[in-house]
């Protein structure tokens, strides 16, 4: 039936070309154009605080979002001024509560997306360590509010990441996590903030609404 419905459909809008292919690997065939998320624009923070402060927002299942690894990599660090806070729920909610040993390390629970936001200018850095992602809105909502990035090759975010935005690292690889970690601890005043924000203009309630609209016309007008 969902075939069908494709089918049918006068354009498919995935949110990005690695979603494009995957679609295309189930036979889902028809006209596609990728139109992506609106991301709101943000003011910046400065952080204060003597600790460099990561961030984590993802639904709690281990299998996709791959947080224990992440929790194991910060712990077994040989550095002290760092903070981990964790955003989301989720199934393995309890066994990665369970796996942690550091007071450094901190489940903040679900959160509305305004809150999220909020606790993103908090910190200085976003970590997305996934197995996959078809695009990770909070990516680039870190982005527009000015905070730069680790996150893994998983598909949406390589895509849709500028290479001077973060720090990119292979799938389920400590040892480029961890050196990542270091390296924006180190290495984080390089990251323009203007540039940062920049980056997530196409973004914007105004360009998508110009795709979208153009999309539609192109449909009645045919």
């Amino acid at each position: 039936l969902m075939k069908l419905i494709f089918k049918r459909a006068k354009k498919i809008l995935p949110v990005s070309d690695f979603l494009k292919n995957l679609m295309q690997k189930q036979s889902i065939n028809g006209v596609f154009e990728i139109v992506g998320n609106i991301i709101e624009k943000q003011k910046y923070n400065h952080v204060k605080d003597n600790f460099f402060r990561f961030l984590i927002v993802a639904d709690l299942r281990d299998e996709i979002k791959n947080i224990s690894s992440v929790i194991k990599s910060f712990q077994e660090l040989k550095i002290d001024n760092w903070k981990l806070n964790i955003i989301g729920d989720g199934p393995d909610k309890s066994l990665l509560e369970s796996m942690t040993n550091s007071d450094k390390i901190q489940f903040l629970g679900r959160m509305k997306n305004q809150d999220v936001l909020e606790e993103i200018t908090k910190h200085h850095a976003l970590i997305i360590n996934s197995h996959v992602e078809t695009f990770s809105v909070v990516a680039l909502e870190a982005l527009a509010a000015g905070k730069p990035l680790i996150y893994t090759k998983c598909g949406g975010p390589t895509e849709l990441i500028p290479s001077d935005c973060g720090l990119s690292i292979s799938i389920d690889n400590n040892k480029e996590l961890k050196a990542a970690i270091i390296k924006m601890i180190n290495e984080y005043k390089k990251f323009d903030t203007v540039k940062l924000q920049k980056s997530v203009d196409n973004f914007s309630t105004e360009e998508i609404s110009k795709k979208m609209n153009h999309i539609y016309h192109s449909i009645f007008e045919s």
